[in-house]
């Protein structure tokens, strides 16, 4: 699918106040878009949904509307399934009804962390929260109700929130608790593939003119202890606030120590992109 200056795409973005959505919304300014909040569209409101599609019938659809966070997820399991599994499998089956190709954006969570080299599209998902199961189940629905799909999984998405309210990215956490100048309690036996937002947005954009559809891992290429991506965010705040300390230790003491974590995290997720090189290279 590739749109012409006579001829621009017709996009829905769902979840366009998002950090993913703003960046979206930046890149895919050119074609016809129709960026939707949550008070223009509830996903989890399946008759909505279809209205809305019926009524724009896009030529694409970007949905990066989701129900973030692990022990909200933990605590409010039917709200995470509503947004993360049954709000997708809504867009899913409206998008092809309306004949609309699907961007869907999903987790490295859906792993297990058990596997001791990078995770690539091909890996068996192994979900251990709530949050990753109801991830899960959305590419399901994705796959399974749109035949043409691409379901991207990311990796610790960061960059500069659109909005005060938004909820922090790591780096931005780091910085603030850095500033603040209290003691910073962090893991040091979790790794990761963090992904700047940017970044993952210009791939997207390039990658949907293809037509190759079908999962995608998107990451940064950079592996991150987080204990180590925590100290170099901190470090840019330390003229500020010299007084930091660092309170290293597993996840699990960790947790314990913050009073949270009602499941845990996988412990490696560091994502390989070899299907996204071959059709973007």
């Amino acid at each position: 699918m590739v749109s012409s200056a006579l001829s621009p795409m017709k996009i829905l973005l769902i979840g366009a106040e998002g950090r993913l959505g703003q960046m979206l919304g930046k890149l895919f300014a050119r074609e016809d878009l129709l960026p939707l909040g949550h008070t223009q569209l509830d996903i989890c409101d399946e008759a909505a949904v279809r209205r809305c599609f019926e009524a724009e019938r896009p030529d694409c659809v970007l949905n990066t509307a989701a129900f973030h966070g692990i022990d909200d997820c933990e605590a409010h399991p039917d709200r995470g399934f509503a947004v993360n599994a049954a709000g997708a499998a809504h867009v899913a089956r409206a998008a092809q009804s309306a004949g609309a190709v699907v961007a869907h954006f999903s987790t490295d969570y859906v792993f297990d962390g058990a596997q001791r080299k990078p995770y690539t599209e091909t890996d068996a998902p192994a979900p251990l929260s709530v949050y990753a199961i109801s991830k899960l189940a959305g590419e399901w629905a994705v796959r399974r109700y749109c035949e043409r799909h691409f379901v991207v999984r990311t990796s610790t998405l960061f960059g500069p929130p659109a909005r005060r309210h938004f909820r922090e990215d790591f780096v931005g956490k780091m910085l603030r608790l850095a500033r603040e100048g209290g003691p910073i309690r962090v893991v040091c036996d979790q790794w990761r593939s963090p992904t700047r937002a940017t970044d993952l947005a210009t791939l997207v954009a390039a990658l949907i003119p293809t037509a190759r559809y079908g999962t995608y891992h998107i990451s940064n290429s950079a592996v991150a202890l987080a204990r180590g991506a925590g100290r170099r965010a901190a470090r840019a705040a330390r003229p500020l606030n010299p007084r930091v300390s660092w309170i290293c230790g597993a996840a699990a003491r960790v947790a314990r120590a913050f009073g949270c974590g009602k499941r845990p995290s996988p412990q490696n997720t560091v994502s390989a992109c070899p299907v996204l090189r071959r059709c973007v290279a």
